[in-house]
């Protein structure tokens, strides 16, 4: 879960709707696994990793076409 104190900068969910991942103004990268979201279930995210992408702040996270 990101930190309070931080700010996320950007958002993105992988191409088949798996995969989220959020960085934030500290550099870290947050990855979760989406399940549920069909008719009014709501989606849950399920945290998979916390990673230090760069020193400072991370300004975009994207993923790649075969969602790595």
């Amino acid at each position: 879960i990101p930190e309070a104190e931080s700010s996320i900068q950007d958002i993105t969910i992988d191409q088949d709707g798996t995969y989220m991942a959020a960085v934030n103004n500290k550099g870290h990268c947050y990855i979760w696994t989406l399940s549920g979201g069909i008719g009014e279930e709501p989606t849950k995210l399920n945290p998979r990793h916390k990673l230090l992408a760069h020193k400072r702040y991370a300004l975009r996270c994207k993923f790649s076409p075969d969602s790595t």
